[in-house]
């Protein structure tokens, strides 16, 4: 499983095995396996791992079972964003979030683990693939036995599978499984990380990058509404900003999404503004390319915006549709 095009959004490099129409296209009624190289797992060891997590992240640790996962978010003493993460159980505590993010975020996290004996470890076995099963099939067609509710957890001796979606789910893989898996599907079945974030859009399922750690607040990402964020847990880092900011605040912004053409490429943290006077109306928060020009666009934008809008670095109007 090799994938032969590099495509670099945000200086990470996302994988394809085909051209891009045909790496964006799945036949119907077919599974697909996604080469998920881009991800890396860092192993929490102590006996008071679970515990020291909940003072560092805003989901609920308590809800992380060998049974269901929980999304998560590092976050700054101001509330925001350093890094997105997968936190789940199975033969221990781990962390899954991409290999850009991972020396930062075990770097802040282990100046504090030291006062609760835990440390992180990035742990080299593991491999990440990404499995999309049409709706009418199920994982277990291709050897999976997960559940389609989203965050839901099953697990072997040889792997761990999570659901995202109905359709998208993770697997954790040691390495003559995921041999195995893989030996499954043909290569017109196999595809690259790129494919795999285009999907994970459509969710919505975003990403953090390092050029946009500590930019973003939750609630500008709309993760209020979900498992990323508990407000019925105790104190955690920039936890004191994201609850005034929810209970308090008015809020101006939401997430939304556009399929936009665009002669330059967009790219994660470009602001957008009304008019050429540079009045700022929201942010780019993800972005993939579908095509020629061609971008699925998240942004966070004002509640009420105009229909043209300009970005950053762009003397030209953009539909927004």
């Amino acid at each position: 499983m090799k994938p032969i095009l590099t495509h670099i959004l945000n200086e990470r490099a996302y994988t394809a095995f085909h051209p891009l129409a045909q790496e964006l296209t799945f036949e119907e009624g077919k599974p697909f396996v996604f080469d998920l190289s881009y991800l890396s797992v860092l192993d929490v060891l102590g006996d008071a791992a679970s515990s020291y997590l909940q003072g560092q992240l805003s989901c609920h640790l308590d809800e992380v079972t060998t049974e269901q996962m929980r999304p998560g978010a590092q976050c700054n003493l101001q509330g925001r964003i350093m890094a997105l993460l997968d936190v789940v159980m199975w033969e221990g505590l781990h962390l899954v979030l991409s290999k850009d993010i991972l020396p930062f975020t075990q770097m802040s996290l282990g100046k504090s683990a030291l006062f609760s004996r835990v440390t992180l470890k990035e742990n080299t076995d593991l491999q990440v693939l990404g499995l999309y099963v049409p709706k009418g099939l199920d994982f277990s067609d291709v050897g999976c036995v997960i559940p389609k509710e989203p965050y839901a957890v099953t697990h072997t001796q040889d792997y761990c599978g999570y659901a995202l979606s109905d359709t998208l789910c993770l697997l954790l893989c040691k390495p003559a499984y995921k041999e195995a898996f893989l030996a499954q599907f043909p290569l017109q079945q196999q595809r690259g990380s790129l494919a795999w974030h285009a999907l994970e859009l459509e969710i919505p399922r975003l990403s953090i990058y390092p050029n946009t750690r500590g930019l973003f607040l939750p609630h500008r990402l709309d993760l209020q509404h979900t498992p990323y964020i508990s407000f019925n847990k105790g104190c955690y880092k920039g936890q004191e900003i994201i609850a005034r900011t929810h209970y308090r605040a008015k809020l101006k912004h939401h997430l939304k999404s556009f399929m936009l053409t665009v002669k330059d490429p967009l790219f994660a943290g470009q602001k957008m503004y009304a008019d050429l006077k540079q009045s700022e109306i929201g942010e780019v928060i993800d972005v993939c390319p579908l095509g020629a020009d061609t971008y699925r666009v998240l942004v966070s934008i004002l509640l009420d915006h105009p229909s043209n809008v300009y970005f950053e670095h762009m003397s030209d109007h953009v539909a927004l549709v």
